[in-house]
């Protein structure tokens, strides 16, 4: 009687650390994004004045939320929470998450170039660094 095939763990679909951060990243965000349609809006510069440079991830996240809509130029789109999908603005945050926390400085800015709008790109830079960075630190 022959043994059987032993499983490999690569047939395992692989979770990364990008994936963990996403599933607290996208929770947090499509979270906040529902709390801030409530909320009055926030200038870019005003927000990043008040915001400790060591505080908690929170308000990090809600600037970024309710400013968001002044750095693209439009509204952005947040799906539900618990929602399979993830819309491009989602999936545009979650990658400059992603390659912030991987210190890959050129693809973050060249994915805060192609869709912030210039005035904005400074505020919005510290804004989604700070985010990142607290991210980080939680795990």
């Amino acid at each position: 009687m022959s043994q059987p095939a032993p499983l490999h763990l690569s047939a395992q679909p692989a979770v990364t650390p990008a994936h963990i951060e996403a599933d607290y990243a996208l929770p947090l965000l499509r979270i906040t994004a529902l709390q801030c349609r409530a909320g009055r809006r926030t200038e870019l510069w005003q927000a990043c004045r008040v915001l400790s440079p060591h505080g908690p991830v929170e308000p990090f996240a809600q600037i970024l939320v309710a400013t968001l809509s002044e750095a693209l130029g439009r509204e952005p789109v947040f799906y539900a929470p618990r929602t399979l999908q993830r819309s491009f603005d989602e999936s545009w945050l979650l990658r400059l998450l992603e390659r912030r926390m991987a210190g890959d400085t050129a693809s973050v800015e060249h994915l805060i170039r192609a869709r912030v709008q210039a005035q904005s790109q400074r505020y919005f830079r510290m804004l989604i660094c700070g985010l990142a960075d607290r991210i980080s630190a939680l795990h």
